[in-house]
């Protein structure tokens, strides 16, 4: 299984334990549509994982950083990895 896949499955893990069916559709499809939209950090992301927690490479996509707020849940799934 790809680390993406992990991560995807992390998300939606979080989204069945946190809220309602609709909330748990929202955060995954928010977390698919941003990889999506984003393919170099996809693949990135897909090869190293960790790379969430990295300054550089935050600092290279700063989009990263910005959804990563935007979705404080996903980031303390991410930042534990």
């Amino acid at each position: 299984m790809s680390k993406i896949t992990s991560i995807t499955m992390a998300v939606a893990m979080i989204a069945a334990l946190g809220g309602p069916a609709r909330a748990k559709t929202n955060a995954l499809q928010s977390y698919e549509a941003f990889l999506a939209q984003h393919p170099t950090v996809a693949e990135s992301l897909s090869s190293n994982p960790s790379l969430y927690r990295s300054p550089g490479f935050v600092g290279q996509h700063p989009e990263v950083w910005s959804y990563l707020n935007q979705n404080p849940t996903l980031y303390l799934c991410v930042a534990n990895w």
